[in-house]
């Protein structure tokens, strides 16, 4: 399945952009500079942090620990997806990629700085970081 973070489209992967069952480059883009990532909704992250805090007076602080485990078990429960550094589509459904870097903030200001594509919301500008 093919996510796009800018238009909000869900649809099936086109089969020219694979290899060997593998994604090879972004379909909405074209863009080989793709990362693995996985991360649970923040929501969820959230919640269970809150109930967690919650009941922490009560249990005597046990339901941090028990929280803390949600939220690890929440990680583990997400699939792994593929992001691209160009234009921030995710793909989902895929065969696992193990040899494919996982996101890494270096590379994302490598590429915007390379192609000339402007900061996303809540990143730092080449002339605020001087």
């Amino acid at each position: 399945m093919l996510a796009c973070g800018h238009c909000d489209y869900v649809g099936l992967l086109p089969l020219d952009w694979t290899e060997n069952l593998r994604v090879a480059r972004c379909p909405i883009c074209g863009s080989t500079d793709l990362y693995r990532r996985r991360r649970p909704a923040p929501a969820v992250t959230l919640a269970i942090a809150a109930a967690g805090a919650a009941l922490a007076w009560f249990t005597a602080g046990l339901s941090l620990a028990a929280a803390a485990a949600g939220i690890v078990g929440a990680y583990v429960a997400t699939r792994e997806r593929l992001g691209c550094y160009r234009c921030a589509a995710r793909v989902t459904g895929h065969e696992r990629d193990a040899g494919r870097p996982s996101f890494d903030p270096r590379i994302l200001a490598a590429i915007r700085r390379r192609t000339g594509a402007p900061a996303r919301r809540g990143e730092r500008s080449d002339r605020q970081q001087a």
